[in-house]
């Protein structure tokens, strides 16, 4: 069975930052890294750090990802575009501003993962992976 990582880490940040949790640990890999740090730059969460995560029985660790979350915010809304059944690409000109400026789409590119507003002075599209606000 497949899953969509990127989905569950967005539902994952959603739901601790609906029940106003400090902190939240996430499983690990390039893209989740690479979202995350989009949104420490953008000022969506506070910080981000690598840790060890133990296994079910303690066999072993894997790589995760403790996102600090920002108390004064208000619940951060985030949205998956970009889908594994639906992939949804954009040109930089057909690129347009979240919720008027106040969110951010974070775009899987060709010069790495940035943010929407990134990509239009850059003038390169991607793969429109989600909105956060």
């Amino acid at each position: 069975m497949l899953t969509d990582t990127i989905a569950q880490f967005l539902t994952t940040l959603r739901n601790a930052s609906k029940a106003k949790h400090e902190t939240v640990t996430v499983r690990s890999t390039k893209m989740i890294k690479a979202i995350s740090s989009v949104l420490v730059k953008r000022g969506f969460v506070k910080s981000i750090r690598v840790i060890e995560i133990p296994t079910r029985g303690n066999r072993s660790t894997v790589n995760g990802i403790l996102i600090t979350l920002d108390q004064e915010r208000d619940a951060l809304s985030l949205t998956r575009v970009s889908k594994p059944g639906q992939r949804i690409y954009r040109n930089y000109t057909e690129i347009r501003a979240v919720r008027n400026g106040f969110g951010i789409g974070i775009i899987s590119t060709s010069k790495g993962v940035i943010a929407d507003s990134e990509a239009r002075k850059l003038k390169i599209g991607g793969e429109y992976i989600c909105k956060v606000f």
